[in-house]
């Protein structure tokens, strides 16, 4: 599934006349705020409504393409600007909405923040599993030493599992500041690296 385009326009509907039965209408006015007293839905609405807006519409049959999924050239969305926008009514599409932070592109442009940590861990992998391999043969003996040497930490020689604990601990992390609505504070630092 591909991810979301942030600022883009989504369609969500249904052709009424395959509809078995009813659709049930929750009577909610997107158009106003909702009432702060009555229940939480002021809060729901404060959360939601600083990433997603919703605007029911309704196309006239006139107006639709008769093309499905698989035809030649379908299926068609209508011309824009023919919809008819109707705030209090959400024909029955009564949507279970959630919205997640996403820091990925900020991380992978960061990417050279933790190369060191990632080299260090990947050597440290590596020796692991030389030092704990279980072949048994002289030279098998000699490169289980050598690794196990080069792990841990040796008079005047620090080994790598303390320089990636090292690295690790140079990094900071600040989420701040990254998204108004998601990630709000007053701290710009983002992600920065030092030594210890």
């Amino acid at each position: 599934m591909e991810r979301p385009v942030p600022g883009a326009v989504y369609y969500i509907g249904y052709y009424e006349d395959d509809l078995v039965g009813q659709a049930i209408n929750k009577g909610y006015n997107f158009a106003a705020l909702p009432c702060g007293s009555c229940n939480n839905d002021l809060a729901l609405y404060n959360t939601w409504s600083q990433t997603v807006q919703v605007t029911p519409f309704y196309v006239s049959a006139a107006y639709l393409v008769d093309r499905l999924p698989g035809d030649p050239g379908g299926p068609l969305l209508w011309d824009y600007g023919v919809e008819q926008f109707t705030y209090n009514n959400n024909y029955g599409l009564n949507l279970d909405l959630s919205t997640v932070c996403d820091v990925t592109d900020f991380l992978c442009r960061s990417s050279r923040v933790f190369t060191s940590a990632i080299v260090l861990q990947v050597a440290a992998d590596v020796l692991t599993e030389l030092a704990y391999s279980t072949r048994n043969n002289v030279v098998a003996k000699e490169i289980r030493d050598l690794a196990e040497s080069a792990l841990q930490d040796r008079e005047n020689k620090i080994g790598i599992y303390t320089k990636l604990d090292n690295a690790i601990k140079a990094l900071s992390f600040d989420f701040s500041n990254l998204s108004e609505n998601c990630l709000p504070c007053n701290n710009k630092n983002g992600l920065s690296w030092g030594t210890v």
